[in-house]
């Protein structure tokens, strides 16, 4: 903790990774006590999955089931995009962002998933098929749109 005039701050550290953004308070010090709103934003073709932490005062606290995580060693907070955090010791947080269109589970974001896609859309049934991943603009349908995402997600990163 740093001493400034009395008062008792700590670091809170917000790291987004790629796939969205984060709004409200950020990273820096902040007085003890003192309440951070952050809201996670997810960007085109993404999914918000969580708020996740490396605080080990967190993780302590923490004596639930701990949910299944693609960023080993962190803690689930919440899955809510909206996050009120009371700063009470150094703190690191960490967005997570899933993307979206791997409609077939290959780990690979590409034009077989926008067929696989467009297939389905047409009434074919596919035996490798995800739906909460072809949903790539979050929706709730299957449709042209979500085609569309996909092509636009992979002409970008080009």
């Amino acid at each position: 903790p740093t001493e400034i005039a009395q008062q008792i701050y700590y670091q809170l550290t917000v790291k987004a990774e790629e796939g969205g953004t984060v709004s409200g308070g950020g990273s820096g010090l902040y007085e003890y006590g003192e309440e951070v709103v952050l809201t996670a934003e997810p960007g085109r073709c993404h999914r918000f999955v969580g708020w996740y932490t490396s605080n080990d005062a967190a993780r302590g606290a923490e004596r639930g089931p701990r949910r299944a995580s693609a960023i080993d060693g962190l803690t689930l907070l919440t899955t809510d995009r909206t996050y009120t955090c009371v700063v009470n010791s150094a703190l690191k947080l960490y967005p997570v962002f899933h993307r979206l269109g791997d409609v077939n589970g290959d780990q690979q974001f590409n034009e077989v998933d926008i067929i696989l896609l467009s297939n389905r859309i047409n009434g074919m049934k596919n035996t490798s098929f995800l739906e909460d991943e072809a949903d790539a603009n979050s929706d709730g349908q299957l449709n042209i749109l979500d085609v569309v995402e996909i092509i636009h997600s992979l002409t970008a990163k080009e």
